[in-house]
């Protein structure tokens, strides 16, 4: 199951919306921004003259998107619709609605990472920090400015750098341009599950269940799930999107496109009112 942004869109998490930065970033709105990904980009990178006002951003987007929003009623319907099913789920997004819902853990590979999650910025070693016991203290600090106080600015405990949310693909070494028979998922053990899933499942039957993944970045979901559906003779593809349903010709024979809202189609699918 390939999940993008488009099925936390259906949720009301949609990044390209200014709802969404009107709501939990006010006073940034009011200094012209508008899309959540224009203040990504601003604080992709922590250094020692933003790190107050960078996690003056991330504390806040960590706290209100991933832990305070509520599961959209698509990834429940999902939830229900792989029950009992041998799945794996390999999904884009950041804001922690496939892992609230209840999936499997052992069955997650998170490409962007796990912002539940705090690393070394260096990195100095692979050790993870806990997000949430960090959060209130720093949001606290900010005291009705864009930044947290200096000495709430989490760090690594053994090289003393400045910790980030886990939210790159540096981490799995992922080439995204690796979309054809050599296909390079990257080196965590949640790419390498994922691998293996699809080593050990290739030569049946297998169903590419593609949800919400548009065409701004098709190299990470889209292509490499037509080139596995083509490639595999047991394989089908059946892609769910609002608006960029479209398969290619090619594979007409060996997939299923529904265009539509999201929720409502996984809903009526786990149902039994639609059927794939």
């Amino acid at each position: 199951v390939g999940i993008g942004g488009g099925l936390s869109a259906s949720a009301g998490i949609d990044y390209d919306k200014s709802r969404i930065v009107k709501d939990n970033f006010g006073d940034y709105y009011r200094m012209g921004y508008r899309k959540i990904s224009e203040l990504e980009e601003m604080y992709q990178y922590i250094s020692s003259q933003n790190a107050k006002a960078y996690w003056g951003f991330w504390a806040r987007y960590i706290r209100e998107i991933n832990y305070k929003t509520e599961v959209g009623n698509g990834y429940k319907d999902l939830l229900r619709l792989l029950r009992n099913k041998n799945y794996f789920i390999y999904t884009t997004n950041i804001d922690g609605q496939v892992q609230k819902v209840g999936f499997d853990e052992h069955r997650i590979f998170s490409y962007r990472g796990d912002i539940r999650f705090l690393k070394c910025s260096k990195p100095c070693c692979h050790k993870s920090y806990e997000s949430r016991e960090l959060l209130d203290g720093m949001i606290k600090s900010m005291c009705g400015n864009l930044e947290i106080v200096g000495n709430k600015v989490p760090r690594c405990q053994y090289c003393g750098e400045y910790l980030v949310p886990d939210k790159d693909m540096s981490r799995h070494n992922i080439d995204v341009k690796l979309v054809e028979s050599e296909r390079d998922y990257g080196d965590s053990e949640a790419a390498e599950a994922y691998r293996g899933f699809i080593e050990s499942n290739k030569q049946g039957k297998i169903v590419f269940l593609e949800l919400g993944a548009g065409t701004k970045t098709p190299q990470l979901i889209r292509e490499p799930f037509e080139n596995m559906t083509r490639e595999y003779e047991g394989a089908k593809l059946i892609r769910i999107n609002k608006k960029e349903a479209q398969v290619s010709e090619i594979l007409k024979e060996k997939s299923m496109s529904i265009e539509g809202d999201l929720e409502d189609i996984i809903g009526e699918i786990a149902s039994g009112i639609v059927s794939m």
